[in-house]
């Protein structure tokens, strides 16, 4: 019988860039990004981490999403902690990270 398939190695130049995605969409409100750095992460966990005086204060601007994008700026390193993956923007290499998560 004949063999249907047939595997191949090859070297492929591209004439231009590829852009292989998912298109895959991020939130503003999942990830924040710190000296060129993309942290990726879960917003309940990212709520779950916070103190009750910062809970109050963000659920105090929940009606201005400006304002909740604002709030997640100034706390880039809880949300370091949490991230799932990082991505470095110049060099466009994503790094998987893991975290206990309690």
């Amino acid at each position: 019988m004949k063999k249907l398939l047939y595997k191949h190695h090859l070297k492929i130049t591209t004439l231009s860039p590829v852009h292989i995605g998912t298109s895959e969409q991020y939130e503003p409100i999942s990830f924040v990004i710190d000296k060129g750095i993309f942290y990726k992460f879960d917003e309940t966990i990212f709520y779950k981490s916070l103190s009750t005086e910062d809970k109050k204060a963000i659920e105090n601007k929940m009606s201005n999403y400006l304002q909740i994008i604002e709030f997640y700026k100034t706390k880039k390193s809880e949300a370091k902690k949490i991230s799932h993956f990082t991505c470095n923007l110049h060099s466009r290499k994503i790094i998987p990270i893991t975290h206990k998560i309690s």
